[in-house]
């Protein structure tokens, strides 16, 4: 077993996070820690986050979910991983077990994620739709992370006025309260992108 990395810091301080509210296996040969990072720009947002330990000389794996999702989304294609190194899949801002914020754009969440890595590490990121954007945010070298290659999936490229008019209506509506649990895993695939890809009942 690789030794634990609690304790060590990841660019900004990294403590054990005590709630666990969706606790996962550790996969094989892997440690799991759970940070708390601060954002360095924008508003402070605490992320949390799967650190999976590996070879710290080799590129850093980051994995960002898509609107609705969480980190655990990437958990069947880590289990099948065969990456050297460090592997992070964080809940962004809003998300899972982050906290809410009052703001929210690619910019602040690609900040939040920056504060999570720090400077001068090799970094591989792969988005997924929203994930994607904040993907490319990070490999524009506005937040100073060293990414050595960048895969968005599922991205949304092209706004029609129509598409940036909705968005206040969309985002001004109430929450959504389902009957069951069925209702809401099927809403909440769609929402993500994942419909026919990821089954509701696993969700």
């Amino acid at each position: 077993r690789r030794p634990s990395i609690r304790g060590r810091s990841i660019g900004v301080q990294a403590l054990l996070h005590p709630a666990a509210p969706r606790p996962r296996a550790p996969l094989p040969g892997l440690s799991t820690i759970r940070v708390v990072a601060q954002s360095r720009r924008i508003e402070p947002a605490e992320l949390h986050v799967e650190h999976h330990e590996g070879d710290p000389n080799a590129p850093l794996l980051l994995l960002l979910h898509g609107l609705g999702g969480t980190g655990a989304v990437w958990d069947r294609m880590l289990a099948v991983a065969n990456w050297p190194g460090d592997i992070m899949t964080p809940d962004l801002r809003g998300h899972g077990a982050s906290p809410w914020t009052s703001h929210y754009s690619v910019g602040s969440m690609a900040a939040d994620v920056a504060g999570l890595l720090g400077q001068g590490r090799a970094t591989v990121v792969v988005g997924h739709s929203m994930g994607g954007a904040v993907a490319l945010g990070l490999a524009s070298g506005w937040f100073g992370i060293d990414v050595q290659a960048v895969v968005s999936i599922g991205i949304k490229v092209h706004w029609s006025d129509d598409d940036l008019a909705a968005i206040p209506r969309i985002t001004g509506k109430p929450s959504r309260f389902f009957d069951n649990r069925a209702g809401a895993a099927e809403w909440a695939c769609k929402l993500a992108g994942l419909f026919g890809i990821v089954d509701p009942e696993d969700s």
